[in-house]
């Protein structure tokens, strides 16, 4: 998975929409769900059993997230 230079970063996080910050990791996915929902929350590049490069947008995994908790 790569990490991008912060400053430009869609792992930024959002800024709190209650004036805090969230304090839990599934909180600054499902805000960041909310404001961003078509950016790229996970990319990864090709490796050597698997060829091509895969994306997974916020939304997706808010998506996937739900499911799982569901």
């Amino acid at each position: 998975m790569a990490l991008l230079d912060s400053s430009n970063s869609p792992l930024s996080p959002p800024p709190p929409a209650d004036g805090d910050a969230p304090g839990l990791l599934h909180e600054f996915f499902e805000r960041a769900a909310r404001l961003w929902p078509e950016r790229i929350a996970i990319d990864t590049p090709p490796a050597p059993n698997r060829p091509e490069r895969r994306t997974i947008t916020y939304a997706h995994l808010d998506d996937q997230a739900n499911a799982l908790t569901g």
